[in-house]
Formats: C-alpha cells, sequence, structure tokens
C-alpha cells in the first residue's frame, strides 16, 4: 500500500501522483480518490463558513469529477 500526497487543486500533482505510484509499483490495483481542499480556521460552522472556500471546494471536487477520477490519465498510459 502507498499512500501519495498531491494538492489535487493542481492540474499537475494530480495527475504525477499516479505516475509516481505507477513509477514505484508498476502498477495501480486500487485507487482512491478522496478531496478535501477546505480551510478549517475558515470553515467553522455552517453559519459562518466563508462563502469563496466552500465554493473553491466545490469547484475542485467537481473539476475531479468531471476528469473522471483520473481515469482518463490510467487509459491513456494503458493503466486502467
Amino acid at each position: 500500500m502507498r499512500f501519495v500526497y498531491n494538492d489535487a487543486s493542481q492540474d499537475e500533482t494530480y495527475v504525477s501522483a499516479v505516475e509516481a505510484v505507477v513509477a514505484n509499483k508498476g502498477k495501480i490495483d486500487v485507487l482512491v480518490n478522496n478531496l478535501d481542499t477546505s480551510n478549517p480556521a475558515k470553515d467553522l460552522d455552517i453559519e459562518h463558513i466563508d462563502p469563496e472556500e466552500f465554493i473553491n471546494t466545490v469547484n475542485i471536487n467537481q473539476k475531479r469529477y468531471r476528469q473522471g477520477n483520473i481515469t482518463q490519465h490510467l487509459s491513456k498510459s494503458g493503466l486502467a
């Protein structure tokens, strides 16, 4: 098992996380896509949440979902 941290808000690091695992292990058996871009200092509760932080989190999660949870990259590499 290998955990790879990356900044999901950046396309380059999102793809490089998959490449790092493949380079180390040769293939990917299971890929868990778990995103969180929230800022605990700003996400205090529903009444006091920073609207921009909330929208940023939603946008990043939707963007990654639209990318097919990186399966497009895996398919192009012959890994999916």
